[in-house]
């Protein structure tokens, strides 16, 4: 279901938005003068009373979808759904670069053949995956959520096992088969960018953890923790670097399932700021999906765009205040998505592809912001993954800035951030540089 609301340019002009539900923002909401977790501005409209606003809340990518458009009045008067136009063009866009390209669920998108054929050539070897097994599901399949970090729920249901049945044969006494496919050239510009990431962080970000996801099934229905042999049955069909990219030929080994969760949802900001490049009417916008947002244009009162860092231990509450200008990608990667807690340990969804368990670095919240929503998504699990001073050096490489708050509440801000930043939970601190 999409609801759109036009918001009455008054209520713009006296700092107020009505109230407007259903919006639910995972990582990083945009702090609206009234404080709602809406994506929305913060004293827009306040000096330009020709921008009318619409609002956007949908379900898109497996996640919450919300988004405030700025139009030129002088345009859309003529047009009285302008935005409403824009936010359908928007859901349509991210509906089908969900069902067409990344979800390893619908077995008709890039990402699901490339699984169903692994799993094929691993049955034609030496493995025990069949066809079926695969299980790619349809396309109506909503639940999917191709933005979290490391989706949860393979469909090669190794997660109901207690040994290692449901996978190929355990190890590999010489290199498993290989097989080839051509790729879009969507698929293979994304996995060109996702696999430089992999290299230049160690396999820290490794879009061959699906089966490890599936094994841990954090998020979904049978969360748990496998044994030691289970995991080390897995961690063979893992490995970023047995993959090979040369131009649109992808060749992977049999048995590797890829999940591009990690990426999604900074894929899809990237689509929309596409989208909106092309959108003659559109001044000005702000896009959420789950934890990555997008802030594109110049605000029409020409101020800087307010963002709030969720607090990773108060669901209710905001760690501080970004202040960003024009067009930005935001995206954060935290323990508090998904988890669960067993014998007072917390298992989050972000999985340290080395060990074949829930990254331990010491993290609880990575922030990351950068001119691209791919790459900030990328990172801000990267980083989670490496740790704090692991990733310093990574963000460098990329022209990047990030927020990290570790597990005792300090709170790390590189410098492209710092005078842009403020901290406002009082139980976190800012240590001295």
């Amino acid at each position: 279901m999409i609801l759109f609301r036009k918001i009455p340019q008054r209520y713009l002009l006296h700092g107020a938005v009505p109230a407007f539900s259903g919006c639910a923002v995972l990582c990083v909401i945009v702090f609206l003068l009234t404080g709602c977790a809406l994506p929305s501005l913060s004293g827009a409209g306040s000096s330009d009373s020709d921008a009318d606003v619409q609002t956007l809340t949908s379900l898109a990518m497996g996640t919450t979808l919300t988004a405030t458009f700025y139009t030129d009045a002088s345009i859309s008067s003529t047009d009285d759904n302008t935005g409403e136009y824009t936010g359908e063009k928007v859901t349509s866009l991210l509906t089908d670069l969900e069902n067409d390209v990344l979800s390893w669920r619908v077995e008709t998108s890039e990402i699901g053949q490339i699984n169903a054929e692994a799993a094929v050539s691993c049955v034609a070897g030496s493995g025990q995956y069949s066809e079926s097994d695969a299980g790619s599901e349809s396309d109506t399949d909503s639940v999917y959520d191709s933005g979290s970090e490391t989706d949860s729920d393979l469909a090669y249901d190794s997660g109901s096992e207690t040994d290692s049945d449901s996978t190929c044969d355990t190890y590999y006494e010489t290199e498993p088969e290989v097989y080839e496919i051509t790729l879009s050239d969507t698929l293979a510009s994304y996995l060109t960018e996702i696999l430089d990431v992999s290299l230049n962080s160690g396999g820290a970000l490794d879009p061959t953890v699906g089966l490890l996801s599936q094994l841990w099934d954090i998020g979904g229905s049978n969360p748990r923790i496998p044994s030691e042999d289970e995991i080390a049955a897995v961690l063979p069909f893992t490995g970023y670097e047995r993959l090979s990219l040369s131009g649109n030929l992808l060749s992977v080994p049999a048995g590797m399932a890829l999940d591009l969760g990690a990426v999604g949802k900074g894929i899809g900001c990237d689509a929309v700021g596409e989208l909106l490049e092309a959108e003659d009417t559109v001044t000005a916008a702000v896009v959420s999906i789950g934890g990555s947002i997008l802030t594109w244009g110049t605000k029409p009162d020409g101020t800087d765009w307010s963002v709030a860092i969720r607090d990773p231990r108060d669901e209710d509450g905001y760690l501080g205040i970004l202040k960003v200008t024009g067009t930005c990608y935001i995206s954060t990667s935290g323990d508090y998505e998904k988890y669960f807690i067993e014998d007072g340990t917390r298992y989050c969804h972000i999985l340290d592809p080395e060990t074949g368990y829930p990254a331990d670095s010491g993290l609880i919240s990575v922030t990351v912001v950068c001119d691209s929503g791919l790459l900030s998504d990328a990172l801000s699990t990267a980083c989670f993954v490496l740790g704090y001073e692991d990733s310093l050096s990574l963000l460098s490489l990329y022209g990047a800035e990030a927020i990290f708050v570790d597990e005792d509440k300090n709170v790390y801000v590189t410098d492209g951030l710092a005078d842009i930043f403020t901290l406002s939970a009082d139980e976190y601190t800012l240590p001295e540089s």
